[in-house]
Formats: C-alpha cells, sequence, structure tokens
C-alpha cells in the first residue's frame, strides 16, 4: 500500500516517519525550507524523530509537488489549522490540500488528521467523496511514543469499507482499541477531549494557585 501524506511540520513528519516502518511514504510540504531541512538531514529537536529519519529514509520520498501522491491509495492531511477570532479553527489549509490532491487523485481515500471544526467533515467532502476523520491525541515531546501508543484511535468515516481502510494502517502500527464511527461524532469527540484536557490543565493550575498562597 502507498501512503501519502499532506503537511511535514511538527506533526506530520513524525506521523511519516512512524508509518514508514510499515509503508512507503510520500509526503508533502508546500515549505521548500521544510523540505531541504528534511532531506539534508538537519537535526530535530522532537524525540526519536532523527532516529527514525536515518532508519527508514529509504522508505520516504518528500516533495513540494502533489504529482508524487497521483498513485498512492490513501491520503493523510495534517496541515496546520489555526484559532480565528471567532474561536474557530481556520479550515482553508485542509480545504487548498484537499482540493489540490483531487486533481491530481481523485480515487484516493484523503483522511484528515488535523483538527477541525464540528460540521468541517461534510463540507470537505464536497471537494473529495471518499474521505474520513482521523483526528490524532498527541503532546509534542513524545509525539513518535503517543502515536505508538494511544489510549485508542477514532476514525470517522462515511462508509465501513473507508473505516477499515485507516484501522488497516493503525493495526500495522500497533493493537490499540480502535473505534469506527460517524464523521461528526469523530468531530464531537475530538474536541470534547481537547476541551477536557483544557479544564483539566486550568483546574491543577487553580489549585497551584491557592496552595501557594496558603503555604500548602
Amino acid at each position: 500500500m502507498k501512503v501519502g501524506l499532506i503537511g511535514l511540520g511538527k506533526l506530520g513528519l513524525p506521523l511519516a516517519l512512524l508509518m514508514a516502518r510499515h509503508f512507503r511514504v510520500y509526503g508533502v510540504d508546500v515549505n521548500e525550507e521544510r523540505i531541504r531541512s528534511i532531506n539534508e538531514n538537519q537535526r530535530f529537536l522532537e524525540p526519536q524523530v532523527n532516529e527514525y529519519l536515518s532508519r527508514y529514509r529509504t522508505h520516504l520520498k518528500f516533495s513540494t509537488s502533489y504529482e508524487i501522491l497521483e498513485d498512492c491509495d490513501i491520503v493523510f492531511v495534517i496541515t496546520q489549522t489555526p484559532s480565528m477570532p471567532d474561536g474557530k479553527f481556520d479550515l482553508r489549509y485542509v480545504k487548498s490540500a484537499v482540493q489540490k490532491l483531487h486533481k491530481i487523485n481523485p480515487e484516493c481515500l484523503v483522511v484528515i488528521s488535523s483538527t477541525i471544526n464540528i460540521g468541517d467533515m461534510d463540507k470537505l467532502r464536497k471537494i473529495h467523496e471518499r474521505i474520513a476523520y482521523n483526528p490524532e491525541f498527541i503532546r509534542q515531546g513524545s509525539i513518535i511514543k503517543d502515536f505508538n501508543n494511544p489510549k485508542f484511535v477514532i476514525i470517522g468515516a462515511y462508509s465501513k469499507q473507508d473505516g477499515e481502510k485507516v484501522a488497516e494502517i493503525w493495526r500495522k502500527i500497533h493493537n490499540k482499541p480502535i473505534y469506527i464511527v460517524k464523521p461528526v461524532e469523530a468531530e464531537i469527540i475530538k474536541l470534547g477531549l481537547n476541551f477536557s484536557f483544557t479544564l483539566a490543565i486550568s483546574f491543577a493550575n487553580a489549585m497551584g494557585e491557592i496552595c501557594e498562597r496558603f503555604n500548602a
């Protein structure tokens, strides 16, 4: 199986390297400097990235051109979705990636891994019909470790067949629970968990301030 990946940033590159253990991986990033830094073996701060890059380089091909994705069976999109003033996530980079990919490879399965808004999958499906949502739950500083050892995997798919195709990828990597749900359910789960993590951090910070104030 040929696996493609769009977006080779802090999350995308580790994901590409992880998948290169089991598949031929073709990665695309619009940032020429990013591609150059990877191809020239520059050192990355994220743990295990340099080790994986050295070990699995022969399974990888990186480019700024979407043309290398034309024969891929499945393509993951993990581009940035910055927060806008109203609190929503900016979908423009994901949307642009899906549009460009559709022109090159209209039959492949597209898997969105970026954090998106509830309802965005329905919008993206109007651009490319075979699409699924596979949000990540990782932390910087342990990205490859977290991808290798998640508590579970959530896949939001419009068809059971496409959901199973994404699950097949992850079963090669680990044996953790995989849940295939509707795309909107995956969107809600992702944002709900993000919200709960933020609440937990805020609560811990508040308790810390109280303890400091009362010397407890």
